[in-house]
């Protein structure tokens, strides 16, 4: 639902991973969304709860063609060696229209032991 106002939102998930004796670190993330014609998706990464680190990379959910839903990679979205790795998501900038997540993947691999 919308009625036409322009804003803009995101939500900050808990702790993907949190290794007891060594880092994580992002390699890759994509979004799994409805087809929305000029909407941006922003997926920041914040490494070890300090958001002054967190790395942010957006990828717009337009269609391509006829399709209804899009699966996309977020270009930039990588980041190495935490020892706890948040995630956020929301519009990349204000809009007015709707739009549907329905999945963010995000893979990992383990780094460094400590």
């Amino acid at each position: 639902w919308s009625d036409g106002t322009a804003f803009q939102a995101s939500v900050t998930l808990p702790p993907l991973v949190k290794p007891c004796d060594g880092t994580v670190e992002v390699v890759e993330a994509s979004v799994f969304a409805d087809a929305a014609s000029g909407v941006s998706v922003s997926v920041g990464l914040i490494p070890d709860y300090d958001s002054t680190k967190t790395r942010t990379a957006s990828v717009s959910i337009a269609a391509a063609g006829s399709e209804a839903r899009v699966m996309r990679r977020v270009d930039g979205a990588q980041m190495g060696e935490a020892r706890a790795m948040q995630v956020s998501i929301g519009d990349a900038s204000a809009v007015a229209s709707q739009w549907t997540l329905h999945a963010l993947q995000v893979r990992t691999k383990r780094g460094a032991t400590r």
